[in-house]
């Protein structure tokens, strides 16, 4: 499971404003009520609403700012703690022979790479939402050259 989807949250926005396959499927664990807006259903209301328009462009981009926020929060945490691991030991260690004893030094080995594993997951995330936002703000530009 990646994250929760809260009430009233949209979810697969950019696969409308982009017409990109989705990224991802989304289930349900409780009994859930979904309104699907198809990309030709928001083109149409663009257009006939500057005003609304307007408005769901900026949602979009807040909503994106919200996510590239979190994961740029996430990231950060993630290379404080990376550093703080690799400070305590060399970095390219290897795990701890049981012939000396020394569980530490394999604890914190698998830790770093823990670390390193989250770390790297988060950078593809953090690019995945920076690529989205980079494709909403194309997309608030082609609507404002077509109307």
């Amino acid at each position: 499971m990646l994250g929760e989807i809260k009430p009233g949250m949209p979810t697969g926005e950019m696969g409308v404003l982009t017409n990109h396959p989705p990224s991802a499927n989304i289930a349900s664990v409780e009994n859930s009520v979904a309104v699907v807006i198809g990309c030709d259903a928001l083109v149409s209301v663009l257009a006939s609403n500057q005003t609304l328009h307007i408005i769901i462009l900026k949602n979009v981009v807040e909503i994106l700012s919200e996510r590239l926020t979190v994961a740029s929060e996430h990231n950060d945490d993630l290379q404080r703690r990376l550093a703080q691991v690799e400070t305590d030991g060399d970095d390219d260690y290897a795990p701890a022979s049981s012939t000396n004893g020394n569980s530490v030094q394999a604890d914190e080995h698998d830790e770093l790479m823990k670390v390193r594993e989250e770390r790297d997951a988060t950078k593809s995330a953090l690019h995945d939402v920076e690529v989205k936002l980079a494709d909403a703000i194309a997309a608030k530009e082609w609507m404002e050259k077509r109307s």
